[in-house]
């Protein structure tokens, strides 16, 4: 040993304890490094961990939604076929109304037609009775008076009847009579076919009623 030797190993000594604090320093702080590292990855793990629990809690949420609305839909399609249905039957059923309303209607009038004439028949027939028995009685009355021995005028009067012509042969008998038998059929016929109308009114307002209805339900307007 010399001092020289001495020096330089005491340098050594110090370069080395030197060199060994910055190891123990650069492996403290590369610990911590990976330690900050290693947390770091645990939160970023955490969070994607969090973020796909979210993700399939949203997926379950959605799929359960997806077989809600598909059960909805399947509702909806017996409920259109159900709709549609009842639609054709309410159509069938107005087609039905409108058909017997229709022959009604015809079978109406031409009921109303025939009596209508037959009652004319009726009434023209009993004013003929009526004069023909006018006329006889009046004929009867004269004869008998002739019988007991009237004059001439009575007798002359008796041919003038006798000559007369019968109710059937006359084209417009008794008009008068005729006039107002027809006048009283006609406000017996108007009164009867005013109740027939109202009647008819309040069928074609129920028939008019089932096709708004099925307009309402269709979404088509309706057609009178």
């Amino acid at each position: 040993g010399s001092p020289t030797t001495l020096t330089v190993s005491r340098r050594y000594r110090r370069r080395i304890f030197a060199l060994e604090r910055e190891l123990v320093a650069r492996e403290a702080a590369e610990k911590n490094r990976l330690d900050r590292e290693i947390q770091g990855r645990d939160q970023v793990n955490q969070r994607l961990m969090e973020v796909n629990r979210h993700l399939e809690d949203k997926l379950k949420q959605r799929n359960e939604e997806v077989r809600r609305l598909q059960v909805q839909l399947v509702e909806l399609q017996r409920t259109l076929e159900d709709t549609q249905t009842q639609l054709s039957e309410r159509e069938s059923q107005v087609l039905k109304l409108e058909y017997r309303l229709e022959q009604e209607l015809a079978c109406r009038r031409e009921t109303s037609t025939k009596e209508q004439e037959h009652a004319r028949a009726l009434l023209r027939a009993s004013a003929r009775q009526v004069s023909f028995r006018q006329q006889n009685l009046k004929r009867i009355q004269l004869l008998e008076r002739c019988l007991q021995g009237s004059g001439a005028p009575e007798i002359a009067e008796l041919l003038k009847v006798a000559a007369e012509p019968d109710f059937d042969a006359s084209p417009e008998p008794s008009e008068l009579l005729l006039d107002n038998l027809e006048q009283e059929f006609r406000r017996k016929t108007k009164q009867r076919d005013e109740q027939q109308e109202a009647a008819l009114q309040a069928y074609q307002a129920k028939l008019d009623e089932k096709k708004r209805e099925y307009s309402r339900v269709c979404g088509t307007p309706t057609t009178t």
